[in-house]
């Protein structure tokens, strides 16, 4: 994440071009990345939307590429249809998370209140499979519990990994974010909202350089 072009030092023009363009031949991206960015990630029960619950929520406020603050709280899953909501042996193997290290912790309304108003009016989101996951996830959860966010995916690794083709080039056998953090020399505890959110912002920062060096060399000199 720059608003520099790393080439030459000077300003990256809202297109993603560096402003000596065509001098500079650096692009960041196709589209512009908005100055301040929230990645967040989710751990929930499963993975159906209308039917599970968001066990933790965490983020990462980045602006101008520098992380500025952040977010990181449990959710108590509650009940559904009058029984409590417990976690899967499966779900607490993944995740390192038990029924236990949720009692007494912020209910899902509670909890995506308090996420509202960290979030302090930015709309611009980032994260791993967001587009697809997350943003539905919390959008189902906000109108559940008789809420709303505007949530745009501006960054999405995923999407992002895919666009470089790097399963296709033979790099990856699949776009997880375990793998491609792998692939990137990336360690870290995975599974775990807020390391989710670390590990990915450094993903994204490694897609685009991996992007910029891919373009760069197949430039003629």
């Amino acid at each position: 994440m720059q608003n520099k072009c790393p080439k030459c030092g000077k300003p990256i023009l809202d297109n993603g071009k560096c402003s000596r363009f065509p001098i500079c031949s650096f692009c960041l991206t196709e589209k512009r990345i908005p100055d301040e960015l929230i990645f967040f990630d989710l751990e929930t029960t499963g993975l159906n939307k209308e039917e599970d619950r968001i066990i933790e929520i965490a983020a990462i406020r980045v602006v101008q590429g520098e992380i500025v603050d952040s977010f990181n709280t449990f959710v108590n899953p509650g009940f559904k249809n009058g029984l409590r909501v417990y976690l899967s042996k499966k779900i607490s193997e993944l995740t390192h998370i038990t029924d236990e290290m949720l009692e007494g912790m912020p209910s899902e309304k509670q909890a995506l209140d308090e996420f509202k108003c960290w979030c302090n009016d930015c709309h611009d989101f980032a994260g791993q499979n967001i587009s697809h996951f997350d943003i539905p996830f919390m959008t189902y959860a906000m109108k559940r519990n008789q809420l709303s966010y505007e949530m745009n995916a501006s960054v999405d690794t995923l999407i992002e990994a895919k666009k470089l083709r790097l399963k296709e080039n033979g790099k990856v056998p699949d776009y997880k974010q375990t793998t491609l953090a792998a692939f990137f020399g990336i360690t870290y505890q995975a599974h775990r909202a807020i390391t989710d959110v670390e590990a990915c912002i450094k993903l994204w920062e490694s897609l685009t350089k991996y992007k910029y060096e891919q373009n760069n060399n197949k430039k003629i000199i």
